[in-house]
Order: structure tokens, then C-alpha cells, then sequence
């Protein structure tokens, strides 16, 4: 039976050091910070519209005949 290691070396020491502290220098670019905030924004306006359409459409159903249960498309 072959070994593993004859297809996968082990990172030295020095080599973990290294890209333990290349993950920590790695700063949070304030671009992209902000994109990924408006992104979030965008998300959850779009799901309180989907959940005030669907309340609307739901209360139309229940309620056809009161003045405000008309669905507006």
C-alpha cells in the first residue's frame, strides 16, 4: 500500500505562521463593506414587500367586501 505522503506534504511550521498571520493583516476594504451593507438593504426591502403584498393579498381573500381589502397591482 502507498503512502499519503507521496501525493500530500506537510505544511511546515513557518508555513502556517505564515497564513495564520495573512488572515489576520486581511482588513475589511471599506468598499466592500459598503456594498455588502446596501446588498443587505436591498434584501430586506425587497422581503418586507413580498410579506406586505402577501398580508394584503391574504386580508383581500379573508375580507373582499371591506373598503380597503382591494389588492392593487
Amino acid at each position: 500500500m502507498k503512502s499519503p505522503d507521496l501525493y500530500f506534504t506537510k505544511p511546515t511550521p513557518e508555513d502556517i505562521r505564515r497564513r495564520m498571520q495573512a488572515t489576520e493583516q486581511q482588513q475589511p476594504d471599506a468598499a466592500m463593506q459598503r456594498l455588502q451593507m446596501e446588498a443587505q438593504l436591498a434584501a430586506e426591502k425587497v422581503r418586507m414587500t413580498v410579506n406586505t403584498t402577501i398580508r394584503a393579498k391574504a386580508v383581500a381573500i379573508e375580507k373582499p367586501d371591506e373598503e380597503g381589502a382591494r389588492i392593487r397591482d
